[in-house]
């Protein structure tokens, strides 16, 4: 654990921000935001279009398991339709009309999130009941607090706070939210880091404790973060894109 603590310690609460930046699924958002704030918002209500924004990438973060490629290459695919189709979905979510059709297409359409698509239909319907409640919330609410936001989408879709979709739901959330609202709002120390097949070979390097289950990986990365002051999705972050690219090499 020394070690793992040093390892972490080696960087800047800024590096780690820098680091977490650079992510491509953080500027596939972010292109598409900027896209959609030149494009969209002059004609609509700015503060409804983020609303809708940030909503639809809750709903694909929901989705966004055992895709067939990269979950970058998974971003910037979503990210790139939602821009194409964003005039033509923001009408319906004014009218409270479900965009769930559009989601299926997406993904039976899509080269990278073609698999399970009929079982994910399911998380995209229960997704849908919610967004009529999320949808009369003001989600910068929802960016000061992200504990919040966390207990009510795990609630919607009766999923438990610390499953991989539900946290990294929140990351998704959190990096658009960061982009909408041009201001940067800390995860929550609280929210556990989403452990994928990346984290679990990650982890297994750097903890040579063996058969060490997500929920343990969660539990030592908490410790981790509690030491070093940084909040586990931060370091979700430089696992998964620095450390990575050691382990790739």
């Amino acid at each position: 654990m020394t070690s793992i603590v040093s390892y972490f310690s080696s960087y800047t609460f800024e590096q780690v921000l820098t680091i977490e930046e650079s992510d491509r699924q953080f500027l596939a958002l972010k292109k598409a935001w900027e896209q959609i704030n030149q494009k969209v918002c002059p004609l609509f209500d700015t503060h409804q279009v983020a609303n809708f924004f940030l909503l639809m990438v809750l709903q694909n973060a929901t989705i966004s398991y055992q895709i067939a490629g990269s979950g970058e290459l998974w971003w910037e695919e979503f990210s790139e339709r939602l821009v194409q189709d964003f005039s033509s979905l923001f009408p319906l979510f004014l009218m409270r009309n479900p965009t769930s059709d559009w989601f299926y297409n997406l993904m039976t359409t899509s080269r990278y999130n073609k698999r399970l698509y009929n079982l994910k239909t399911a998380k995209i319907n229960k997704f849908q009941v919610g967004k009529l409640y999320l949808g009369t919330k003001n989600m910068y609410d929802y960016y000061q607090d992200m504990e919040l936001l966390l207990k009510e989408l795990s609630s919607i879709m009766g999923m438990d706070t610390s499953t991989k979709t539900m946290t990294f739901a929140i990351k998704m959330f959190g990096y658009a939210a960061r982009v909408v609202y041009g201001q940067f709002i800390s995860y929550p120390m609280s929210i556990n880091i989403p452990v994928d097949s990346r984290i679990r070979k990650i982890w297994s390097l750097l903890d040579k404790t063996s058969s060490l289950s997500d929920k343990d990986i969660q539990i030592s990365i908490q410790k981790v973060s509690k030491k070093v002051g940084i909040a586990p999705l931060h370091l979700d972050s430089l696992l998964w894109i620095e450390f990575w690219k050691g382990v790739k090499t």
